[in-house]
């Protein structure tokens, strides 16, 4: 149940950061957001 839970906050921050990254930065599409571990 835990892992599920770490999972799911881990997704929940992920997305957040992917979607404040292509908010404040769209015109930098060559280079992968910093914030984010995978640079997705």
């Amino acid at each position: 149940m835990s892992l599920a839970l770490r999972n799911l906050i881990v997704f929940a921050l992920c997305g957040f950061s992917c979607t404040a990254a292509f908010s404040q930065g769209e015109a930098d599409i060559d280079r992968p957001p910093s914030n984010t571990p995978l640079g997705i």
